[in-house]
């Protein structure tokens, strides 16, 4: 039961993570990239320096401290899976 409970609970994590590196990632682009109807269609924009600033206090602030946070518990529950699937072998 905990291999698969752990199972799920990363594979939660895994996406939680995902997310945040997405949103990480947007905020520390120079470029603001529109989609409007598909990838065909899409825009660049250069960020303001204003707007840059704005994005990499936010980054700094709010997204950097829950990616760290999520990466010290995806990999602590990595290693509870792991080592729950070594001990439901042995």
């Amino acid at each position: 039961a905990n291999v698969g409970t752990l199972g799920l609970v990363l594979a939660v994590l895994v996406r939680l993570y995902s997310g945040w590196g997405y949103v990480g990632s947007r905020l520390q682009s120079k470029v603001i990239e529109y989609e409007e109807t598909g990838w065909y269609d899409g825009n660049f924009e250069k960020k303001t320096e204003a707007e840059y600033k704005r994005d990499q206090f936010l980054f700094q602030s709010d997204v950097k401290p829950a990616v760290d946070r999520l990466k010290l518990l995806t990999l602590s529950v990595a290693s509870l899976w792991l080592g729950a699937g070594i001990g439901f072998n042995g």
